[in-house]
Parts: structure tokens; C-alpha cells; sequence
């Protein structure tokens, strides 16, 4: 069933998981960053600045922070300090398996600092390219119903971008979703009509570490059912 799932041709072009931590929470960022470097081919430290401005007292606060950068010639985790939060980036996605690995290592090594850890959002986005060359290539791509309304707006004059979001209440998490043509020329008038699917799975609400893998990959079978309810059955066939 899960192989069923799996499109070999798939046209994600970028892939993005993010878990936020709570605000309350004290992580030795570079510990467990130090902790993980062996798993990957680079390991890197940048150094930023926030600035606060107190428009009360017009006093401006600068903040310093360390983004601490690991990556594999296929993946990429970022671990920020400053937004508590780590980032798992792919731009070749196949399946679960293309991120797993580096998932549970992460929720290995938070596990041994042997505190509390919650997160207050899990997201994962999947942003999808189709190269369209003309107007009648949309209805080859997207479903009858998401096709016309596209290529009803790209017809106007002078039109430079088009986009429709949809936003879904799916119980415990929500689903947003951004389709249409982004114009990679823009803000010059559509001339170019690759179409982008960009779909964005996500919850608020503190969540043990103990649940995440689970709701990661509840988040990944709503994605692609999200997915092939846009998608033309005839050109889904093509990319399995």
C-alpha cells in the first residue's frame, strides 16, 4: 500500500520540514548540534544579529545568535538558536525515506539531554514545479475544476501573477495550499507558465517529542492525498 503511494517522477522541487520548539524551552543548541555532526559531510556555525527596538524609550537591543548548518550532498538540517527551531531541507524528495534518518537522529539526540522538550508547531511543505510552455498545457496538469480557474485569470491583460490558496481544517492540523503560476519573470507579464503546487501541512499546539514522528507522518499521507486531489488523474499516471 505505502509503495502505491510513491510517485517515481515525482516534480518536487523543494522540501521542508520545520518543528519549532516551545519559547520556554533551554537547549544547549550547540551541544546538540556538536552531538550530530558526524552524521553529516559538513558542519558549519553562522553568526547573526536580531535587533529589538523599544519604540517607548527609542533604545535599540542587539542580540547575537549562532545558526548551526549540517548537510550531505542530499540533505540539510539547520538547528536555530535564536528561533528555536530545527529545519530539514531536501530539493530531491522520494519518500519518507529521504528524511527519516536524519528525523530520528534528531529526536535520538534531544532525547539523551533527558529534559523536557515539547514543539509548538510541526510543518512540512512540499513545493511542486510543472513545466508548462502554453495556456492549454494547465489543463494536461491540474484537475478540470483548478485548471479553469487558472487559466481564466492568465488570459487577463496585463496579468503578472496568478495564484489561488486554499486553506483545510483537518482536525488536529491544517493544510494550506498555494497553486497556480508564480511567473519566475515577475513583474514582468506572465510569459512563462510552469505551474507551482505548493502544499503545507502544519500544527499549533504543544506536542511531547514522544508524538512527533507520528504526526509527521500522518502529515505526510495528508500531503499526498492533498496532492493527487489537484493533480489530473491521466497526468498523475505518468509520474508513478
Amino acid at each position: 500500500m505505502e509503495n502505491n503511494r510513491i510517485l517515481q517522477n515525482n516534480k518536487i522541487s523543494h522540501f521542508i520540514l520545520r518543528i519549532d520548539f516551545t519559547k520556554d524551552i533551554q537547549i544547549d543548541y550547540k551541544m546538540l548540534s556538536e552531538s550530530l555532526k558526524d552524521e553529516f559531510a559538513t558542519f558549519k556555525t553562522e553568526l547573526h544579529s536580531n535587533y529589538n527596538v523599544n519604540i517607548d524609550n527609542f533604545e535599540v537591543k542587539k542580540e547575537d545568535f549562532i545558526r548551526y548548518l549540517l548537510s550531505t550532498s542530499t540533505i540539510s538540517l539547520k538547528i536555530d538558536s535564536f528561533e528555536k527551531s530545527i529545519i530539514v531541507e531536501l530539493q530531491q524528495y522520494k519518500d519518507k525515506s529521504s528524511y527519516i534518518q536524519c528525523l530520528t537522529k534528531v529526536i535520538e539526540k534531544l532525547k539523551a539531554l533527558d529534559i523536557e522538550i515539547n514543539s509548538q508547531r510541526i510543518g512540512m511543505r512540499y513545493i511542486n514545479i510543472f513545466s508548462c510552455s502554453k495556456v492549454s498545457d494547465i489543463s494536461k496538469i491540474l484537475n478540470p475544476t483548478d485548471a479553469k480557474f487558472i487559466k481564466e485569470t492568465v488570459v487577463r491583460e496585463g496579468i503578472a501573477r496568478s495564484m489561488i490558496v486554499h486553506e483545510y481544517q483537518q482536525g488536529d492540523h491544517l493544510v494550506r495550499v498555494q497553486y497556480g503560476i508564480p511567473n519566475r519573470f515577475y513583474p514582468s507579464v506572465i510569459k512563462n507558465y510552469d505551474i507551482v503546487l505548493d502544499i503545507d501541512v502544519y500544527s499549533g499546539g504543544q506536542q511531547s517529542i514522544d508524538t512527533w514522528e507520528e504526526s509527521i507522518t500522518q502529515f505526510n499521507h495528508q500531503a499526498y492525498n492533498m496532492f493527487i486531489s489537484y493533480i489530473k488523474e491521466s497526468f498523475l499516471n505518468t509520474l508513478k
